[in-house]
């Protein structure tokens, strides 16, 4: 409503507003015309001074009429009643004058009076002579006009003040609080009481410096508006953030009456904006101080890169490394031949496609240097652009290591290839030996018993029992040899190869072993295979076996040996209770570690799983060419 003082002002008709106390808050300018030009002029009439007492003091003709304007006036106050109205005369020097003395509450605004004085003096001379003063009757009902509508604006303008969701609140040229709406009084968290007497550093934060308010002062004591993001304190001491605009109000002779304060809460905004640069200086910091080259591109030239892009690639300056172009950073030519430009085009049209891709190259340093990188491509829309995010890792480091880890592999294989020929070896010279050498012999000695036990002098007595139990046990020995020096060796694998080994070993495993057994074991050359895949394949059949007797608790088996010509295969599958990945992968496994171990000496692959429906398939997979570790 102060804002608005030119609309009051500009009304013709005399205008004052009281507070609850009666006190005079605001005069317009026809208010204050009318009473220096009053025969009875109320002298003190300003504001501050309570206007009830002013007019007890002022010389009045028409006592009964002055008591009833009183009495009227304190029932609108004490809301007794809406409005009051009375018509009363007063004498000016330009003669006799009536007025109409109109009091209405001011809806919406703490409480507050407005009194109208009208000048209806046209209207009570119509009444004695209507066709003269025609014209008087029609400005005075355009007086009325202007007033209403004035009125109705003032207290438009205070709801909409009131119910705004921006704070707001108004001072008076001592910056005094003497009005605040529903959302300063929210915002603050102090009441409209505790608001109203004091001055707006009570809400002061003290986060910000004398110079902040040495300026705001400065602004708004020379009638500018003034306009910051002030942090503000609640009752309950918390912080807000505050978008405040300061304006400077002005009466006619371009005085400062009064202070509005429009502010609008932006806390939540301004805590997005902290996290955001919080984000904005942690990813600016990931950036810079990555240790892989980070470099930005649009696809024609470089846009930015971070600090080990000028390390890596032996730049000093940014500025330098940018006019640089991508093919600079790379060997001219791959080993295959390919010029380095085709290969950057080809990545380039993948990323596109792809959003992301990777491969390795040869990166050369401004010295010619080069060095072993890995390079990742990808896309990035930004701003309605597309631009591609190159990130370069050196792994010249990692490549020594790998190739050193491949090497120690290699070594590993050729001295556990080497162990395993020579336990095969010395099993198959023991196997010969018990075979050969303890074998002959018992053999001697069974037949030297037999002849003995032929002699009369050892027949029917005591000798004859004692030479058949010598030669029961020979012959127990004899067996228990041949079965020592063919689980050392089997004979039948190096006389007739690996099917008839299968076979033979597929035998005992039966005789120990209830269950249905399906066989399809193709015959092949025994010069096919090399001694040691042979063993290998032998032994990794062996081991099959003995897990599948321990632990698959199996009803069926089924093994299947095919021969193509570039590998044999060997394919075992139970429906016992299967394997888990846990189990083929534990270390605690030496049996699975030592069947694969055996596969990998030779070249070849293993390959265990549970299906769907159950139980366990092996297969193996051995190349007839030759195997170089």
């Amino acid at each position: 409503m102060v804002k608005h003082i030119h609309i009051v002002n500009a009304i013709s008709d005399s205008l004052m507003i009281l507070n609850a106390d009666c006190e005079i808050i605001l005069t317009n300018d026809s208010w204050d015309k009318f009473n220096k030009n009053s025969a009875r002029k109320l002298k003190k009439s300003k504001t501050g001074l309570t206007y009830l007492k002013i007019r007890k003091k002022a010389t009045l003709e028409d006592k009964e009429r002055e008591q009833q304007a009183h009495k009227g006036i304190l029932s609108v106050i004490n809301e007794e009643v809406d409005h009051f109205e009375m018509e009363y005369p007063c004498h000016s020097a330009d003669g006799p004058q009536w007025f109409l003395l109109r009091v209405a509450k001011i809806k919406e605004v703490t409480p507050m009076v407005l009194l109208t004085h009208i000048d209806i003096t046209a209207v009570k001379n119509s009444e004695e002579k209507p066709d003269e003063n025609f014209s008087d009757i029609v400005a005075g009902v355009q007086q009325e006009k202007i007033y209403r509508e004035g009125e109705t604006l003032s207290m438009s303008v205070s709801n909409i003040i009131k119910q705004t969701a921006d704070s707001f609140i108004v001072t008076d040229e001592d910056v005094v609080i003497i009005y605040t709406n529903n959302a300063a009084i929210e915002l603050s968290g102090y009441s409209k009481e505790e608001l109203q007497g004091e001055k707006p550093t009570i809400l002061n934060s003290e986060k910000h410096r004398t110079k902040f308010y040495g300026n705001l002062w400065k602004t708004i004591g020379a009638g500018e508006v003034f306009k910051s993001v002030i942090m503000h304190r609640e009752k309950n001491d918390e912080l807000y953030h505050e978008e405040t605009t300061i304006t400077p109000i002005k009466n006619v002779k371009n005085e400062i009456t009064n202070f509005t304060l429009k502010g609008r809460d932006i806390s939540a905004r301004v805590l997005t904006l902290e996290s955001l640069e919080y984000c904005k200086d942690k990813f600016r910091a990931i950036y810079e101080y990555s240790r892989d080259a980070i470099i930005i591109h649009d696809g024609r030239k470089f846009l930015d890169c971070n600090i080990a892009t000028l390390k890596m690639y032996n730049v000093d300056e940014k500025e330098d490394f940018l006019a640089m172009k991508l093919e600079d950073l790379l060997s001219s030519f791959l080993p295959n031949g390919q010029p380095i430009t085709e290969l950057i085009k080809e990545q380039f049209d993948k990323v596109l496609v792809a959003g992301t891709i990777d491969f390795e190259a040869i990166s050369k340093r401004m010295d010619g240097t080069t060095f072993d990188s890995e390079i990742l491509f990808t896309k990035i829309e930004l701003n309605k652009k597309t631009i591609i995010q190159i990130i370069v890792r050196d792994i010249s480091s990692q490549k020594i290591t790998k190739e050193k880890l491949i090497q120690a592999r290699k070594n590993f294989r050729a001295l556990a290839s080497r162990i395993e020929r020579i336990r095969e070896e010395e099993k198959t010279l023991i196997a010969r030996n018990i075979h050969d050498d303890l074998g002959h012999y018992l053999t001697a000695l069974l037949m030297d018993l037999h002849h003995i036990s032929k002699k009369p002098e050892c027949q029917g007595n005591d000798i004859a029992v004692e030479l058949q139990s010598m030669i029961s046990l020979t012959n127990s020995s004899i067996e228990t040899a041949e079965q020592i020096a063919a689980n050392l060796r089997p004979g039948i694998l190096d006389q007739l190869g690996l099917s008839a080994a299968l076979e033979w070993q597929l035998e005992k495993f039966m005789k120990r072993n209830e269950m249905k057994i399906n066989v399809n074991i193709e015959p092949h050359d025994k010069d096919q295979l090399d001694q040691a895949k042979t063993t290998a394949l032998f032994r990794i059949f062996q081991e099959i076996l003995t897990n599948i007797s321990r632990h698959a608790k199996a009803t069926s088996l089924n093994v299947v040996l095919k021969n193509n010509n570039k590998n044999i295969q060997l394919f075992v599958s139970d429906n016992g209770i299967g394997v888990t990945n846990k189990n083929i992968d534990s270390i605690n496994s030496m049996g699975l570690l030592g069947m694969r171990e055996r596969t990998n000496i030779v070249g070849g692959e293993f390959l265990i799983f549970s299906p769907k429906q159950g139980g366990t398939e092996i297969n193996v997979t051995i190349p007839k060419s030759r195997y170089t570790l």
